[in-house]
């Protein structure tokens, strides 16, 4: 659950927004993106030894006159064991947020996982995640047309399932489509409500990782994104003044990878 946490942090700080002058002018002097690429190297500096070197830098950013219009990153995260040189991690999420040429704001992750699923959990476990994972699809797709109704347009689905010959589970993809109608939504769910109004994911998990792409179509309607909320916009501002907060928070998932990738070398 953490680490979906961070994966949708990217999101969950409701992309778009309003700004204050202040804030305003700090993200128009002097380029933006030099200055977040700075600011990020210091957060990072902690980690960075003989085993691990990490990168997170930002590669696109347009701001319109009440938000982003356009954001881009890409982040790197790669630790060789301390007995086995051999032994590697490596951390790669890539993802863009795009308000144009688009018709709805649209956010895309890719990410990869290279790391030694068994280093972390038995092989026991991964067989339970393979026997009890299509289960879960159904219940998800349950819960999903339970409170939306015909609103909901759901596809859930295990697209490959691979063991070897001990019966063991070595790979799993799974494949999760959803979209949401709102002239359809039942009358306890408001559109404003709704941050989001499809995602659409395909992923793959083996023994020696992950690997998968995500979308997120959000709610140009969405009440978070009203002016006066606090959005991506006001989210970058801060960490270019030095608010500790947003720096305490990225340090808090930045020690989190870490802390996977370690305990998938040895």
């Amino acid at each position: 659950m953490k680490f979906l946490k961070l994966l949708f942090i990217f999101v969950s700080i409701n992309l778009g927004g309003h700004i204050c002058n202040a804030e305003k002018l700090t993200l128009a002097t002097l380029n933006p993106i030099d200055k977040l690429n700075a600011a990020i190297v210091e957060i990072l500096q902690p980690i960075q030894n003989d085993r691990t070197n990490g990168f997170f830098k930002f590669t696109k950013l347009e701001l319109g006159d009440t938000g982003v219009k356009e954001l881009a990153f890409s982040s790197e995260l790669k630790k060789i064991g301390k007995e086995y040189k051999d032994s590697v991690a490596n951390i790669a999420i890539n993802a863009e947020y795009l308000t144009v040429g688009v018709p709805i704001p649209t956010t895309n992750f890719d990410v990869n996982l290279y790391l030694k699923l068994l280093n972390i959990i038995p092989q026991e476990e991964v067989n339970e995640i393979g026997d009890s994972i299509e289960e879960m699809i159904v219940d998800f797709v349950k819960k999903m047309t339970k409170e939306y109704g015909d609103a909901a347009t759901v596809v859930a689905k295990v697209v490959d399932k691979q063991t070897d010959d001990q019966k063991n589970l070595t790979k799993l993809s799974v494949l999760i489509d959803l979209k949401l109608d709102f002239e359809k939504l039942p009358a306890n769910k408001p559109v404003e409500d709704e941050f989001l109004q499809g995602i659409h994911a395909e992923a793959t998990i083996s023994l020696y990782g992950l690997s998968g792409k995500l979308t997120f179509l959000s709610n140009p309607k969405y009440k978070g994104f009203a002016q006066g909320q606090r959005g991506l916009r006001e989210w970058l501002a801060a960490l270019l003044n030095g608010s500790e907060d947003e720096i305490a928070a990225i340090k808090e998932y930045v020690m989190m990878f870490d802390q996977l990738a370690e305990m998938s070398v040895k």
